[in-house]
């Protein structure tokens, strides 16, 4: 085919193939097997011909020959002689034989032509690559990453801002937590971190979920499933290591014992505070007190008197000497006495005594016979005394048998309801006024059951929880037979829980028959006291009554208690049982909050550099990132509902509502949280968190105006039809249009087609956002590698650096090291406690060829750590880090709430050398390995090298094989005399040497109409001329762009394998790309003639002409650019083209060269010279699988 051999017709002057031969046999023109073995031999030779001796081609031709004769011409097309081409067959097999003998008795005569046959593949050596590992080395993250492609001008300045792991988005920085360990950043929601129920320690020192180690031990057990995690702070704990230990991860919730603050003792049974060892099933309920239902026998546990637990370390239990049952020293004076006497040296006991050192609990001490002292009754008179005894002994009076818990939940269980009977008379009016209601609604209604069913029918702002009591009481008042016989409770207790239900009857009544409550309801204050929602877990809720000072009650006078009693009684309520010294406030508890008094510092989010070079306005640190959207720049995160600004009637006073936090794109785009939701074209999954189609948005966008102001990007549309209105959201809500909760729009003129409204549709979503990943419409050619940096969470890789050729110290089996790779991380500094900044990754190439890692801090660059291995670098900066950091860790207290120090780092995802410094991770691994000139990492220098192991791609056995005979040729180069760099004074020797006298003499001049032939059959022809001035604009603006970037940073002219000098680019080059321009003296037709004669008479080596058009040759023998020194090769990668273009002079032709496929850098940029057949072939060394070893 063309595609294949483009220049077979100039050589093949008869061609004949297969199936050219089917169809004449099915026309019957075959009238024997001679017609058929003439073609079939026709055909052979055709192969034979085109093809170079021993090529692969020319092989399959040869064994075809001889099959066909062994299984056809043998068998059914006997009677077939020889045709008329079989001598010549006969006669191309002898000569390849004989050429084949010359060219192993040239390699072993002549030396220099070891590159040539190096390029041919005949010494080099078979490559073998191993299979693909099967998992990359070392523990991967068990967080999903976001791996962000930042663009390299917005990688400068957001370096320096801190990142979630998870989502990528730098916004909300405000909810962010910091891990001790590894120092990646993440959002709460982001990391599923309880951070409202978080106290100000467990937010200091929180672990990110590939850290999580045991508070108490400091490592990680084996089993992943050992470990529980608390519910209130996200601290994880073994297992084995709790207090009391569990076997298995209970379910429901858990949570430690410094998280738990205990309603009923109000954390008071734990003199020196919890441990982090302590545990609970319920954060209001400590551990003692019982917080450990369903996994810990209690009845095993339980202390005989105030029936609160005990733990295995207690060491103030007295065990009765009965029963086995152990009691707590501050539950019996007796225990306490038994203890002393226990611990006592000087106690020595006799037999007469020996009774006296057993202990008895209280219960076996009753069932033995003990008689109860009377004490008489607690008068007013003396209630004083008695109150002061027992708060300042902690003790109760002789012969009590409750506990001291007991005694004050029971007094106060007394109190308040002693306290509710003195409003007896309210409660009971309620109730009454209930049976009221009960006959009105009778009358109206036949009875109170249908006055019910309109309720439920109809009044759906009440609570549903209101018309249950309402049902309650109808019921209740049925059975009591409240209307005929009157309410008249004697518990108060069954009085106020009845008038609780009485209360929403009289609500609910009262709205389904439109009357006014306060108006028709006698007792209305009662009632609205008796309006309580019930708690969350259903039990009733009831407000606390005031004491009611009256003459008749028999309690104490209000104006005696405050004069006589109060004074004295704060004091000694607040030393001995709050431990506080005496102050006016008597209010303050021991509870969760207190902690153990220490301040802990939070880390704040790092945003930029202007803290480090203070005003100076020169180096001021911005954010560049701008929305592909609203062309915004920055995260603009979005407020709560209260903090929405107040509507003002103002036109001129418009408000800018937040835009909320920048979520990454694909190519280095960016599009905020709400331009992204309200945008017309996109959707959000039905699972959350997944924004759809926003390529859609972003390519609408870039053709619709906004209508607020006149700028592109406008995908916030109205719905209503026939409205033509698009805004950005920031306009939309400046020029009063309204948003629905359906994600829907509409603007000012339309605002009264819906009531569904969003009261501020700004409001920072505190979930993961993500935008779905989709094919971007970017041009290849317009955004390459090098634009792009690559970021994953607190790291940003700015440049993967080059893969080293010419040394082997820069890769190990594991991993890729290569010279230049530079990146910069966000770590915890080394010169201030809790306190993050940036630092600079690089590796670099020392004299004598080895790698060296440094890492420098952003806040002291003079302090740059540099080691000969990652590993070393890394832990140089732990070392530093843990002293800068060494205050805000436990340190073995068990008491403390700061984390506990870790163990060991080994096993840890991000703690580790390579991974520190990125290229250990698994998104950095996949770039590196598909970077250019890879090879070389399984293609050693030293054979005793190792040979890198691939993970996720590898390259392929060619191009290794490729790199193998560079080398050879490098290598083969440098013996060569006069191997001065120049072309031009190396003489015909040197070139005769590098590559035989059969090398191009002639001008690369090719005719105008091949050329233009060549583009159609790449681009196809232009139709129309609206196309061609379209297609002339954007090769205008390629060929600016390509300009624009000086030549020497594009490509250079070195060494070529395939002949002398060739031309190689230093940058990625996409398919279709220009690579640059054929320059040099423009002349015409016969002044070309005559210069080419000159040429060759003057035993000029090469010489360099190019038609531009029927008049015009381009000669860059004597002047030109680097282009001239392109090689011709039968697999090209590039195809040269006649293109017109805009310039100063008006519209010019020029010749381009384009990529004809994507091109890696370092590669050897070649084309097909395409010249005609003439006497006399010339012979080509590209070395390409299908070389036909010829030029023409």
């Amino acid at each position: 085919s063309e595609k294949v051999a483009p220049n077979y017709l100039d050589v093949i002057k008869r061609p004949m193939d297969l199936q050219t031969m089917l169809v004449q046999a099915r026309k019957q023109n075959y009238k024997n097997y001679a017609w058929v073995r003439e073609m079939f031999e026709l055909m052979v030779l055709n192969a034979l011909t085109f093809n170079r001796p021993h090529s692969p081609f020319w092989k399959e031709a040869k064994r075809f020959y001889e099959a066909c004769l062994d299984n056809v011409f043998k068998s059914i097309g006997t009677a077939a002689p020889p045709g008329k081409y079989e001598d010549r067959i006969q006669a191309n097999f002898v000569k390849a034989e004989k050429a084949k003998k010359l060219e192993e008795d040239r390699v072993q005569e002549d030396k220099s032509t070891e590159k040539k046959d190096l390029v041919a593949g005949a010494k080099v050596s078979t490559v073998t690559l191993p299979s693909l590992r099967e998992k990359p080395v070392g523990v991967q993250s068990c967080v999903p990453s976001r791996e962000v492609k930042i663009k390299t001008t917005d990688a400068y300045f957001t370096s320096w801002m801190d990142t979630c792991y998870t989502c990528g988005s730098s916004g909300a920085s405000d909810t962010m937590l910091f891990c001790v360990d590894c120092g990646e950043a993440f959002h709460s929601f982001c990391a599923n971190a309880p951070i409202h129920s978080m106290e100000k320690s467990s937010a200091a020192g929180w672990r990110c979920p590939n850290c999580k180690v045991c508070e108490i031990t400091g490592v990680s057990p084996e089993d992943e499933q050992k470990m529980l995690f608390c519910e209130m702070c996200d601290r994880g704990f073994s297992l084995d290591k709790l207090d009391p230990p569990l076997s298995f991860a209970p379910p429901g919730i858990w949570v430690c014992g410094q998280c738990v603050d205990c309603k009923k003792c109000g954390n008071t049974l734990e003199p020196n505070g919890p441990k982090t060892t302590y545990w609970s099933r319920d954060p209001h309920l400590c551990y003692r007190c019982g917080g450990c239902d369903g996994l810990v026998d209690r009845k095993a546990r339980k202390c005989g008197v105030c029936s609160t637990l005990w733990r295995d370390g207690d060491t103030d239990l007295a065990q009765c000497e009965q029963c086995n049952v152990k009691v707590k020293a501050r539950c019996d004076p007796k225990a306490q006495e038994f203890l002393n006497r226990q611990n006592s040296k000087d106690d020595v006991l006799d037999t007469k005594n020996r009774s006296s050192s057993k202990y008895f609990c209280p219960t076996c001490c009753k069932k033995q016979g003990g008689k109860k002292k009377d004490t008489g009754k607690v008068t007013r008179g003396h209630l004083y005394d008695h109150v002061t005894k027992v708060v300042q002994q902690g003790v109760l009076l002789p012969g009590e048998e409750m506990s001291e818990n007991e005694l004050h939940e029971k007094l106060m269980e007394q109190i308040d309801w002693k306290t509710r009977n003195l409003w007896r008379d309210e409660y009971r009016r309620v109730v009454l006024e209930g049976v009221r209601f009960l006959g009105l609604a009778r009358e109206q209604f036949g009875d109170a059951r249908y006055l019910m069913d309109r309720f439920w029918e109809e009044c759906d702002d009440l609570p549903p929880w209101m018309g249950q009591r309402a049902t309650r009481f109808i019921h209740i008042a049925k059975k009591l037979k409240l209307e005929t016989f009157g309410f008249s409770a004697r518990r108060i207790e069954q009085c106020v829980m009845i008038s609780k239900l009485a209360a929403s009857w009289l609500k609910v009544a009262c709205r389904v028959m439109g009357l006014k409550t306060k108006r028709n309801v006698k007792g209305f204050d009662r009632v609205l006291k008796l309006l309580k929602p019930p708690h969350e877990c259903g039990a009733a809720e009831l407000t606390f009554d005031s004491i009611r000072c009256e003459r008749n009650r028999n309690i104490i006078n209000k104006d005696e208690w405050l004069e006589k009693f109060e004074s004295q009684l704060n004091p000694i309520v607040q030393t001995e049982v709050m431990n506080e010294a005496p102050s006016d406030n008597s209010s303050s508890s021991k509870g969760r909050s207190s902690g153990d008094g220490k301040e802990y510092k939070l880390a704040s989010a790092v945003c930029g550099w202007n803290d480090i070079v203070g005003s100076n306005d020169n180096y001021q640190w911005y954010d560049p990132r701008s929305c592909v959207l609203c062309h915004m720049c920055g995260d603009d995160d979005a407020g709560h509902l209260e903090q929405l600004p107040p509507a003002s009637d103002d036109p001129t006073d418009t408000v800018v509502p937040k835009l909320g936090r920048l979520l990454p794109m694909g190519d280095g785009d960016w599009v905020h949280a709400s331009c992204a939701l309200w945008s017309s074209e996109t959707w959000e999954s039905p699972s959350g968190g997944v924004v759809n189609a926003m390529e859609k948005a972003k390519s609408r966008g870039a053709q619709l105006k906004c209508f607020g102001c006149g700028r592109q990007g406008a995908t916030v549309g109205c719905v209503k039809g026939n409205c033509n209105f698009n805004y950005h959201f920031p306009c939309a809500h400046a020029c009063g249009a309204v948003f629905t909760s359906s994600k829907e729009i509409y603007c000012k003129t339309h605002k009264d087609s819906t009531k569904d409204l969003v009261p501020n549709p700004s409001i920072e979503l505190m979930k993961t956002l993500v935008i779905a990943p989709e094919k971007s419409k970017v041009d290849a050619s317009e955004l390459t590698d090098s634009d792009i940096c690559l970021r994953v969470g607190a790291l940003t890789v700015h440049s993967l650096g080059t893969v080293e050729q010419d040394a082997d110290g820069f890769h190990s089996v594991d991993y890729i090291t290569p010279p230049g790779y530079l990146a910069t991380r966000i770590f915890w500094s080394t010169a201030h406690p809790k306190t993050r900044t940036i630092y600079v990754l690089a590796i670099e190439k020392s004299p004598n060829s080895k790698p060296i890692f440094s890492i420098t801090p952003g806040d002291n660059p003079a302090s740059s750590i540099t080691a000969s291995t990652s590993e070393e670098a890394y832990r140089m900066l732990m070392k530093l880090v843990d002293k800068a950091n060494g205050s805000h860790f436990s340190n073995g207290d068990p008491f403390s709430r700061l984390p506990t120090k870790r163990g060991s780092r080994k096993g840890t995802f991000g703690l580790n050398g390579p991974q520190f410094f990125g290229y250990g991770t698994i998104q950095i691994r996949k770039a590196l390995e598909s970077t250019s000139g890879i090879e070389a990492v399984v293609a050693p220098i030293n054979p005793k090298s190792p040979q890198y192991l691939f993970c996720y791609s590898q390259p392929t056995v060619e191009s290794i094989m490729e790199l193998q005979r560079k080398r050879a040729a490098v290598a083969a180069e440098q013996k060569l005399e006069n191997s001065s760099g120049c072309a031009r004074t190396e003489g015909i020797t040197a070139v005769a040497r590098s590559g035989g006298s059969g090398r191009i003499t002639r001008a690369l001049v090719r005719n105008v109409d091949s050329a233009n032939a060549a583009a159609d059959a790449l681009g196809g022809r232009k139709q129309d001329s609206e196309k061609a001035k379209a297609d002339r604009s954007r090769m205008a603006l390629k060929y600016r762009q390509m300009k624009a970037i000086p030549i020497e940073q594009r490509l250079v002219a070195k060494r070529s394998h395939i002949h002398g000098w060739g031309l190689f680019t230093k940058k990625e080059i996409a398919k279709n790309s220009m690579i640059v321009e054929y320059t040099g003296e423009i002349i015409r037709q016969g002044v070309a003639d005559r210069r080419e004669k000159q040429y060759e008479i003057s035993g000029e080596g090469s010489c360099y002409m190019f038609r531009l058009d029927m008049q015009r040759i381009v000669d860059a023998t004597k002047i030109g650019c680097m282009a001239r020194f392109m090689n011709h090769c039968c697999s090209p990668n590039a195809y040269a083209k006649v293109i017109t273009v805009d310039t100063d002079l008006g519209v010019d032709k020029k010749i381009m060269v384009f990529a004809l496929q994507d091109i890696k850098a370092g590669e050897e940029i070649t084309y097909d010279y395409k010249f005609p057949v003439e006497d006399g072939s010339l012979k080509c060394s590209c070395g390409a699988p299908n070389c036909i070893g010829r030029l023409n």
